[in-house]
């Protein structure tokens, strides 16, 4: 194997795990991640380099052997992603694709350029100056339109056998095409035909990057929209269920108290100490905890939730203007409330200090906006990601819902979620604007 060979198997090699890593750079990374990808890129340079050695590549040119030595490599490019990143099969598929298309787009802009500047003869500096600049203009431009936002968002892609036929198309489409153009190219054909050929070689590396970017945020919605269908419904159910409870207790209290006012008057046929009288109507105004806010739906939520503190021992202080959040609809106040106070109980179980263990609520109408309050205190640190709460569960794919369904329900009616943490005390704020058109939330 010449030099000439050696460096040409080691650019094409860099250049293909360079494409691919523009969309990997999102997966969590293994250990000794630079090596692995280094030895990677080491052998994928030996596998082509020992083709290109072996058979006359500029004038036998076996297409069929080409394709099936890059087909192989496209696969090879999907092993590595997985060998140096925690990844599923489905997202190592569309990385290598995706990356294999960016490659192959530039090469043959690159060949197209080259054309260009053999008929106008420029010098070699030229041409390699040229080549330079343009892999990396278009490695950038992809980075910034597409792979950067794959990293930003996370790279999630769920079992979709579509992937399979990306991969068929750019070992035929994509790949074949281009081995056909350099055969076309080598055999002596004009110009103008070469040139044709090269631009609609680069529509179809582009159409399959569009193609597989629209695939993978179809996943990603198909996969949020089923999360927040499964927690809306969980929510509905539990709204109607805490109603039910909590009208079941009302209705049992109002019998206990005035049995026991009965028992306390003489009337009962016991005489028991009024002390005794005193403790089990205060037991039962716990139970009897009815807040009276003006919106039912509210009214459950708060309701609930001040039994539970009650029996975590944690004080809960509301000012509650239900009025001000009339034009919600009941599920998403119970959403709203019922992650702000569940959260805001779940932080304040771990204060040890009595005098802390305690939440407050102030929910108000100010300047035509319903102004939602909630401070709690807290132990420990809060890390925040993208201005939201992270879970303190240590599980990000399964926790964190609840805060996020907050931001989208407050979204939902054009308003704003805000979190802040002042020393030891975590503080929410929401602002919804009042005139927010519940018919169009509905609609959606």
């Amino acid at each position: 194997m010449d030099v000439e060979t050696i460096v040409n198997s080691l650019l094409t090699a860099a250049e293909l795990m360079a494409g691919v890593l523009l969309f990997s750079s999102g997966l969590p990374r293994r250990e000794q991640y630079a090596l692995r990808v280094s030895a990677a890129t080491v052998l994928l340079a030996a596998i082509i380099g020992s083709f290109m050695g072996s058979a006359s590549f500029a004038s036998a040119f076996p297409l069929f052997g080409i394709i099936e030595l890059y087909a192989v490599a496209l696969v090879y490019c999907a092993v590595v992603v997985l060998l140096c990143h925690e990844a599923t099969t489905w997202s190592a598929l569309f990385c290598a694709t995706a990356g294999y298309a960016v490659q192959n787009l530039t090469s043959g802009i690159m060949g197209f350029f080259n054309q260009g500047m053999l008929i106008f003869k420029f010098g070699m500096g030229a041409y390699m100056l040229v080549n330079l600049a343009e892999y990396a203009l278009v490695y950038a431009v992809v980075w910034f339109v597409m792979a950067r936002k794959i990293d930003s968002e996370g790279l999630v892609v769920e079992e979709d056998h579509g992937m399979v036929f990306m991969v068929l198309v750019v070992i035929f489409a994509v790949i074949g095409l281009d081995v056909c153009i350099k055969s076309a190219e080598a055999s002596g054909i004009d110009v103008a035909t070469f040139m044709t050929l090269r631009v609609v070689h680069a529509l179809v590396c582009c159409f399959v990057l569009f193609a597989e970017y629209q695939m993978l945020y179809k996943t990603r919605f198909k996969t949020e929209t089923a999360e927040a269908t499964q927690l809306l419904h969980d929510e509905r159910r539990q709204y109607q269920l805490s109603k039910e409870t909590i009208e079941s207790i009302n209705v049992k209290c109002h019998d206990i108290r005035h049995q026991i006012r009965h028992m306390a008057d003489g009337l009962g046929t016991v005489v028991v100490d009024p002390l005794i009288f005193n403790d089990i109507a205060q037991e039962v105004r716990v139970y009897d905890s009815t807040v009276s806010t003006g919106n039912d739906a509210l009214d459950v939520i708060l309701s609930e939730k001040s039994l539970l503190c009650e029996r975590y021992g944690i004080a809960l202080s509301c000012m509650a203007d239900g009025e001000a959040i009339q034009f919600m609809q009941p599920t998403d106040i119970y959403s709203l409330f019922g992650n702000a106070l569940e959260n805001a109980i779940e932080a304040v179980e771990k204060v040890p200090n009595p005098e802390k263990r305690r939440i407050a609520l102030v929910l108000r109408s100010e300047m035509g906006m319903a102004s939602l309050h909630v401070e709690n205190y807290f132990e420990g640190t809060v890390e925040f990601e993208d201005g939201l709460p992270k879970s303190t569960k240590g599980d990000d794919m399964n926790h964190g819902f609840g805060v996020r369904s907050m931001e989208r329900t407050a979204e939902r009616y054009g308003g704003t979620m805000v979190a802040s943490v002042r020393d030891d005390l975590f503080l929410l704020d929401v602002a919804i604007p009042q005139q927010a058109d519940a018919e169009a939330v509905l609609a959606e």
